[in-house]
């Protein structure tokens, strides 16, 4: 039986409309600028999308990017009326409304009705996919096509690797059309106004708020942010709810608050801070880490890498490797650090030789500083893989004197720490001629994309000779200025 054809009119109606809709969005440049941490998400997301194809092999693939719309519509309409069983990025529109799906199986040769698969790299079902899902079939529907199921294929977080990826089960499919058909109720209402917020010639007068960032970071937060001041209200401490309410009560700036509202102590000492200029020392608090400290004194940084795709026997999805640490050890007081470190070739596995290399380097007794618990986590992680390294591991964790916690007590407070006990935020303030902006690698994040660049076997060797000299002074860097910060504290306590 011939296959039942689409209508090449229903996809074509409205293409003038949605490339108008297209060059104005590039016009306004509103949205903010893509940075390299958000792009590998999107080639992470890709790559998902991909390994999920294999689930219905022998597809086509409808392979027009987002400049070539019209194309890609077309390119669906001739597949489908050659009879293929299944697409890859079958693309529709209707009332401007675009929609790409990343997998529609035909049910049975010769008809046209279709299951709808949406790849999410999550690793569960979250209401928002489900919209993503509903209008994706009202906007198929339209165009012609008779969906069955629509279902939701997300990652199995309980999959480990063992040999070559299995797809079955490193992906869940989970059949979410009745929830999808609920929705799909009040679709309308929701389309409608989305459109006229689109065919408004202003810009829609939306207070900021929790939706900003929830369910995603929206891409406009640079543009509908811009008049939030350095020392918002948002660099309060505490319960983010209430800092919201007292933004909706119209305070901007912590100094506005005032002192008729109920703070916690840390609250109000930050806007004491704020409101003075002047750093907040607490020189007890500061004692009492210091005195904790022994002699030798190492600081330890770790890198890690998180993908969606185990990479290695014995990893799963989203899975912290550790991939690269750093190590200064001062033997005694007024001993300049030594520096081990280590990084992993992005060919193997960097976790056996990263515990064998850091068992080596670590000194047998003194405290070891770090930065948060990240590296306690990652340690018993490692050692569920590694058991052999379990009394070591247990060892170093004892020893472990976590130099966030002054900053997170607020024991040290400065107006320009901006609420936060980061780092990245402290170092700069207190060791002004230490900086990340000079660095290739300033953040966690562009150390992640790093290695992975690494770990890429078509990326030239010498820009891979680059990347490790520029991944090493990143994790180093993190290691002196856990050095230079306790040299700070030590010299106010003795002031």
């Amino acid at each position: 039986m011939a296959p039942r054809s689409i209508s090449k009119s229903r996809f074509i109606a409205g293409l003038q409309c949605e490339k108008r809709l297209w060059l104005e969005i590039y016009k306004r440049e509103l949205a903010d600028e893509i940075d390299e941490q958000t792009k590998a998400i999107f080639d992470q997301g890709h790559e998902i999308g991909v390994l999920a194809q294999s689930l219905y092999p022998g597809g086509v693939l409808i392979d027009e990017d987002y400049k070539q719309i019209p194309k890609a519509i077309l390119s669906t309409v001739k597949a489908v009326n050659a009879g293929a069983e299944t697409l890859y990025e079958a693309t529709a529109l209707h009332d401007r409304f675009l929609a790409r799906a990343d997998i529609l199986h035909r049910i049975k040769e010769g008809t046209n009705e279709w299951d709808m698969i949406e790849v999410k790299g999550s690793t569960s079902v979250k209401d928002v996919y489900l919209y993503d899902l509903a209008i994706q079939k009202h906007i198929f529907e339209w165009a012609g096509y008779r969906i069955r199921k629509t279902i939701l294929c997300h990652i199995n977080n309980d999959y480990v690797r063992d040999g070559d990826i299995e797809v079955e089960k490193l992906f869940t499919q989970s059949d979410e059309t009745a929830a999808v058909n609920l929705l799909l109720k009040n679709l309308s209402l929701l389309t409608e106004k989305m459109l006229r917020i689109a065919d408004s010639t202003k810009e829609p007068k939306v207070p900021i708020g929790k939706h900003c960032t929830t369910p995603y970071e929206c891409p406009f937060m640079g543009h509908c942010w811009k008049d939030v001041p350095e020392d918002s209200i948002f660099n309060l401490a505490g319960r983010k709810d209430f800092v919201w309410e007292l933004y909706e009560k119209g305070f901007k700036k912590m100094v506005h608050i005032p002192n008729t509202i109920r703070l916690s102590v840390k609250q109000r000492r930050q806007i004491d801070v704020a409101r003075t200029g002047k750093p907040y020392w607490r020189i007890a608090g500061i004692q009492g880490f210091l005195d904790k400290l022994e002699y030798p004194l190492s600081f330890l940084d770790f890198e890690t890498v998180m993908l969606a795709i185990p990479p290695y026997d014995g990893t799963w999805p989203f899975g912290s490797i550790p991939t690269q640490f750093s190590l200064h050890v001062i033997e005694k007081p007024g001993d300049a650090p030594q520096h081990f470190e280590f990084l992993g070739d992005g060919f193997t596995d960097p976790r056996q030789p990263f515990m064998a290399a850091l068992v080596k380097a670590m000194p047998r007794k003194g405290s070891i500083v770090i930065y948060s618990q990240y590296e306690a986590t990652i340690l018993k992680q490692t050692v569920e893989f590694l058991p052999k390294y379990k009394s070591q591991v247990i060892e170093f964790i004892q020893r472990f004197m976590d130099l966030l916690v002054p900053f997170r007590n607020q024991d040290v407070i400065y107006p320009a720490f901006n609420g936060s006990a980061s780092l990245k935020a402290v170092l700069p303030v207190l060791v002004p001629d230490m900086s990340y902006d000079d660095l290739e690698i300033g953040e966690g994040g562009a150390a992640v994309q790093a290695y992975v660049q690494l770990m890429d076997p078509e990326v030239q060797a010498a820009i891979k000779k680059k990347i490790r000299k520029d991944l090493l002074d990143y994790c180093g860097q993190d290691t002196m200025a856990m050095v230079k910060l306790v040299e700070v504290l030590k010299s106010k306590v003795k002031n």
